[in-house]
């Protein structure tokens, strides 16, 4: 399990233990390990958190927690559409650590989502809390979207991503970030 290195005499992990931990990998349930934070995410904020996963050039809900609330909102959307406003918010984004899409998907929408990382840190999903704009004014986004950030981390933890690279991006999450 652990292998000694000649020279320096330090251990280090073995490639049984490697073997074993790359063995659990097929077996990992991303709804499951991150149902638990959709249900708190909701209890917390009173809005629907989803875990959305992007495949095939589209995004695909694999798990929701309805709001106790019920909102309508008309077809009207505003979307980025240039590619230098893309490049701009996709920028934004990395810096911060989240997204807010304030009226972009539905006029009278917003939607604010955390990436989850695997144990490559690579991003493999998305939670997300999402409301009508008038619950999920500037204020209320700026004393959720550090609840969205930890969940979303401690989700990645579960899969196995150190995140502690990302968690220090957002301690001050929505602290003075346009939202």
């Amino acid at each position: 399990m652990v292998a000694r290195d000649g020279p320096s005499g330090a251990y280090r992990l073995g490639p049984e233990i490697i073997s074993l931990g790359a063995s659990a990998l097929p077996t990992t349930d991303l709804r499951l390990i991150a149902h638990d934070e959709l249900v708190r995410l909701t209890d917390e904020s009173g809005e629907t958190a989803t875990l959305e996963v992007f495949t095939d050039a589209e995004v695909v809900v694999l798990d929701e927690v309805q709001s106790r609330f019920l909102f309508s909102a008309s077809p009207e959307a505003r979307t980025i559409t240039t590619r230098a406003g893309m490049e701009r918010e996709l920028g934004r984004i990395r810096h911060n650590g989240y997204a807010v899409a304030v009226d972009e998907l539905e006029n009278g929408l917003v939607a604010m989502a955390a990436p989850v990382r695997n144990h490559l840190g690579y991003v493999v999903a998305a939670l997300s809390l999402n409301g009508p704009t008038f619950r999920l004014g500037p204020k209320r986004r700026r004393a959720l979207v550090g609840k969205l950030c930890r969940a979303a981390n401690r989700v990645s933890g579960r899969l196995g991503a150190s995140v502690n690279s990302t968690a220090k991006r957002r301690t001050n999450a929505g602290a003075s970030n346009g939202i």
